[in-house]
């Protein structure tokens, strides 16, 4: 009997033993998965905020032109002129007469 219970005892430990392995191996193979499916997650992200970068720069390279083109004296000139209706000293301005 003692054999027998041995015997028993050896299957009971290898099948636990096979079970805790078992057990292991899917929880490894869920941390994996689960890791790859945020890194996923996080690679989507990462692109769309490059592309939303993307935009910003185009956008700030636009303004950038814009004040270097409003800061030039030929610009101010002509603004000052066209709306403000300014003259350079000693210029004379001739108005058309309204019909």
């Amino acid at each position: 009997m003692a054999e027998k219970n041995g015997k028993r005892r050896e299957r009971l430990e290898k099948a636990v033993y096979a079970i805790s392995i078992a057990v292991i191996v899917v929880c490894l193979a869920g941390i994996t998965i689960s890791s790859m499916w945020r890194l996923s997650e996080i690679k989507k992200e990462t692109a769309r905020l490059e592309q939303e970068l993307a935009y910003w720069q185009g956008k700030l390279d636009e303004v950038e032109k814009a004040i270097q083109e409003a800061t030039k004296d030929e610009t101010i000139e002509r603004i000052a002129r066209e709306r403000l209706g300014l003259v350079l000293p000693g210029e004379t301005v001739y108005m058309p007469k309204d019909k």
